[in-house]
């Protein structure tokens, strides 16, 4: 990749071509519309980071999605390298091998912006093959692009897009088992511990299909702007999954008079706290890491 790179760097650079510019454009083209929450096509971007302001921005993208100097280690490079970014429901077709590799150029030669006394960059057209096909819908596909062009998505996406319906149930009956137990716990209730093991019950439940309609989303490309972000939800996510599963087999070793049965509070406790934060980050993918900055919070 590197002398392929440096190829096609120079190439550029002998016919005159600011490479830093192609980039602008093609970051116009292929990421403002659907992340720039400007933009008008925005809106029909579901999965979109909508809170990136400066998606259409060159100078913004380099400063979030860019390493200067190593592509390989960039997010930006990384999204268009494995064909997450477009996704498969995007109007836009992926990224050639050319493209990659001008990308990966520009980014390795140390992602220099546009010269100030240069032109505002040429949006792509007629003139600028190399920015890649039109379109899908406008231009004719055959096997993977045919199905981008359709806009069909794939059953793992399908499956994807159910993830934050489904996860807010288990976060609501997995808070609503710990006040239930606490209370069962200080009135000797068994209608109150017969509630907190149903919320229970069905909380772990909910928390498995939401972590594998998570995987799902995560495979089908969601989130790969925010990697460490993402992988923090995820984790967290497995985690309450598992802290609730491990809560329930407590409270079924407690009605039975096992030994286990004693770590039945401070699981549930501790499920309703680690799907809590799964929560948050959650919140942090789809409105920006700044949406509770009101709040004293330690993450």
């Amino acid at each position: 990749m590197g002398l392929l790179s440096a190829g096609v760097l120079l190439l550029a650079a002998s016919a005159g071509v600011d490479e830093a510019a192609w980039v602008a454009a093609l970051v116009a083209e292929r990421c403002a519309p659907c992340h720039s929450p400007a933009h008008p096509e925005a809106a029909r971007a579901p999965r979109a980071l909508r809170k990136w302001s400066g998606a259409g921005d060159l100078a913004a993208v380099v400063a979030t999605v860019v390493q200067p100097g190593a592509a390989a280690d960039s997010d930006l490079y990384l999204s268009v390298e494995l064909d997450e970014m477009p996704p498969a429901d995007a109007p836009y077709a992926p990224l050639t091998a050319d493209e990659k590799a001008r990308l990966a150029a520009w980014i390795d030669a140390g992602a220099p912006l546009p010269v100030a006394e240069q032109p505002a960059p040429e949006q792509p057209g007629a003139e600028q093959p190399a920015l890649g096909p039109e379109p899908a819908a406008e231009a004719p596909a055959a096997g993977g692009a045919a199905a981008r062009s359709a806009g069909t998505p794939s059953r793992l996406e399908l499956a994807g897009r159910l993830h934050p319906l489904a996860v807010h149930f288990p976060i609501a009956l997995l808070l609503a088992a710990l006040p239930a137990a606490l209370l069962a716990r200080l009135r000797r209730s068994a209608a109150l511990q017969v509630t907190s093991d149903y919320c229970l019950a069905l909380g772990a439940a909910g928390a498995v299909a939401a972590a594998a309609l998570g995987w799902a989303a995560h495979e089908a490309g969601a989130g790969a702007l925010q990697p460490e972000l993402l992988e923090r939800h995820e984790w967290s996510g497995f985690a309450a999954a598992g802290v609730a599963l491990a809560a329930l087999w407590a409270a079924r070793a407690a009605r039975r008079g096992r030994p286990f049965g004693r770590f039945h509070l401070p699981l549930v406790a501790a499920a309703a706290a680690i799907v809590s934060l799964a929560g948050h980050f959650g919140g942090q993918l789809v409105w920006g890491a700044d949406f509770l900055d009101f709040l004293p919070l330690p993450f």
